[in-house]
């Protein structure tokens, strides 16, 4: 799936694999419309005060899957998000009263009506003098790849002609998946 973004609306363009017409076995690729959500707050935005909603609006009709809301260190906000299989183009969401953050970042899927899979997300933030998330993350990633491109590992895969973010690290900590996805394990189930 290819997402491209554009300011304060998300140009999604997914390309799904399709059968080809050239025999069994052979894939080819089949582009699906590209899809513009705007999103209420806008992407990136600064504002005076917290959201008390997140609004969604697709130029077409479609399923609302999963609607979730993180602050910058991936604590969740319980918005009460259920999953309803009714079409719509304008989705409207009640924010709980938001405790203050560097930012937040909205997650959201939504299923076509033919069953593509299109995700997407945004991130604002708010208060007398915040910065738009785009620095704070920006910041963020050029921290993590200085450190990264200090560390003697990283210079040893890079002396090998390995691209060190397409190695596997096995003992990383399990993935943490998204609400309403995440399957409840007992510690037994690991």
């Amino acid at each position: 799936m290819f997402i491209f973004l554009l300011a304060g609306n998300w140009l999604l363009q997914s390309a799904a694999v399709a059968q080809s017409a050239h025999g069994p076995g052979a894939h080819g690729r089949q582009l699906v419309p590209s899809i513009i959500a705007e999103t209420m707050p806008v992407d990136d935005s600064v504002l005076s005060l917290a959201p008390s909603k997140l609004d969604l609006n697709f130029p077409e009709r479609v399923r609302l899957v999963k609607l979730v809301l993180y602050n910058d260190t991936r604590e969740w906000v319980d918005l009460d998000f259920r999953y309803d299989p009714r079409l719509g183009t304008r989705f409207s969401w009640p924010v709980p009263n938001l405790q203050q953050a560097t930012y937040y970042t909205a997650n959201w899927a939504i299923l076509t009506t033919r069953d593509v899979l299109v995700r997407g997300s945004f991130s604002f933030t708010f208060g007398s003098e915040p910065e738009p998330p785009s620095a704070h993350k920006q910041r963020a990633a050029e921290e993590l790849e200085k450190r990264n491109s200090s560390l003697p590992e990283i210079e040893q895969l890079q002396k090998l002609g390995l691209d060190p973010a397409e190695i596997i690290i096995n003992n990383e900590e399990p993935p943490k998946f998204e609400p309403p996805f995440a399957p409840l394990l007992s510690p037994r189930d690991n």
